[in-house]
């Protein structure tokens, strides 16, 4: 500041750092000071169309979805779709990358017609600009089958949910977060449709790929507790069921299960 005044993109940009560094560390309101700080400079010095500013927007979108405030999310990526569509053109991984984070929010608000269609439009962008296998690909076909869960199409749910679970086991490995998140949810879509046994199969690996990723206390591994004890319940294998529920919950990462805003749009699964 000293050295370059108040108005300078330097001065800018470690504004934006400092607001990624302060949302890492989960303090939500100060990274939003930081990024507020920051657009004010670039609109200055660069102008509404500059994707500095869609950047920053796209950040900014970001926080205000860990606060669980969608429509100013919402706002805030429709801003930089629009300035990353008149830099970039239609078909850039960037805006891409916009709809998934669009399509996000809206999925979490229960607008599944819009989250299908930004999904679609960021699928067709990847496997243009990118390939088939890629692991944007299978964000997306994961997304589309977490959507076609919540609407209870069990089937195509389960069909994108394997596409997904075929691209992460390339690249990634078959022990990675990734492998796990998809077989956690494939063993939920079973469960769904009363097909217990392979619904067991998949938790149980998601289980011991996200103890051997994540280590034993953490959320996910939480969650997919809490899922093998509803497969118990089910059963009426109440003494597993209640020791992996006590397991889920003596794990202090499981309120953050309930806070995250994903939780309020996966409730199909529990």
């Amino acid at each position: 500041l000293n050295v370059l005044g108040d108005n300078h993109p330097d001065v800018a940009s470690t504004y934006n750092n400092m607001g990624i560094v302060c949302s890492d560390k989960g303090e939500l309101h100060q990274a939003l000071e930081y990024y507020n700080k920051s657009p004010k400079i670039n609109l200055k010095i660069l102008g509404e169309n500059h994707r500095e500013v869609a950047s920053i927007y796209n950040n900014m979108g970001v926080v205000y979805k860990e606060k669980y405030e969608l429509d100013k999310a919402i706002d805030l990526y429709n801003r930089s779709l629009g300035i990353n569509l008149n830099t970039l053109g239609e078909n850039d991984v960037i805006v891409g990358m916009c709809y998934t984070h669009l399509s996000e929010n809206y999925a979490i608000k229960g607008q599944s017609d819009k989250a299908y269609e930004g999904h679609m439009k960021a699928l067709s962008i990847y496997t243009e600009k990118l390939c088939e296998k890629h692991l944007f690909v299978a964000e997306c076909y994961w997304y589309l089958g977490v959507l076609y869960a919540d609407k209870q199409e069990l089937d195509r749910a389960l069909s994108y949910h394997e596409k997904s679970l075929s691209i992460r086991q390339g690249p990634t490995g078959e022990s990675s977060h990734w492998t796990a998140e998809s077989y956690h949810d494939i063993g939920g879509v079973y469960q769904h449709k009363g097909d217990l046994e392979p619904a067991r199969k998949n938790l149980r690996i998601s289980l011991e790929m996200r103890h051997k990723t994540l280590g034993e206390i953490h959320y996910k591994v939480a969650d997919t507790l809490h899922s093998i004890g509803l497969l118990d319940e089910s059963e009426e294998k109440l003494g597993e069921a209640l020791e992996n529920f006590q397991k889920a919950r003596d794990d202090g990462t499981w309120v953050l299960i309930i806070q995250r805003p994903e939780s309020r749009w996966r409730a199909w699964r529990d």
